[in-house]
């Protein structure tokens, strides 16, 4: 007999959904550190485990996810090397790639809000996974497409006698 008192499962990530904006609203207002980084990718890791356990297709899905959040602490971690000198080559591509970027925000001694606001991050993050929705589509597509044109190429050459 479970305890009525209990949280259910949908009502627990209704929560979790909930705390994941303030989480947002949060870093917006107050600035992202590695340490709350860390912790991000901490909950991702744990949830990302609980959804492979059922295996399959899910489970095929979510592989590469552990080895992004690995890289991700790898970067708050791993050291850069020595800035380039002002106006030269690599100072430019530092500023092109985000490099400069990441390097004044990860070694500031206070971390201030940058980017987007939460709710345009929320509104792109939902985006980008239904752009990589269409892409997983259209590439299953093919596939089924690239499959069928070999399936009726074995069948015209079974019906022509040939083996």
């Amino acid at each position: 007999m479970s305890d009525s008192l209990e949280p259910t499962l949908p009502a627990l990530l209704d929560a979790l959904a909930d705390t994941a904006a303030d989480v947002l609203n949060a870093g917006a207002r107050e600035g992202w550190s590695p340490v709350g980084i860390y912790s991000a990718l901490d909950a991702v890791d744990l949830l990302i485990a609980a959804a492979r356990q059922y295996g399959g297709p899910l489970d095929h899905a979510l592989e590469p996810v552990p080895g992004c959040t690995v890289a991700a602490r790898a970067a708050l971690r791993d050291p850069l090397p020595d800035p380039p000198r002002p106006r030269t080559n690599g100072t430019r591509r530092e500023e092109e790639d985000g490099t400069a970027q990441f390097r004044a925000w990860r070694d500031a001694r206070w971390h201030t809000p940058q980017g987007e606001a939460p709710e345009v991050t929320a509104v792109r993050a939902v985006y980008e996974r239904a752009v990589a929705a269409e892409k997983l589509a259209k590439k299953r597509a093919r596939e089924a497409s690239r499959e069928t044109l070999r399936a009726l190429d074995a069948m015209q050459a079974h019906d022509a006698g040939r083996p």
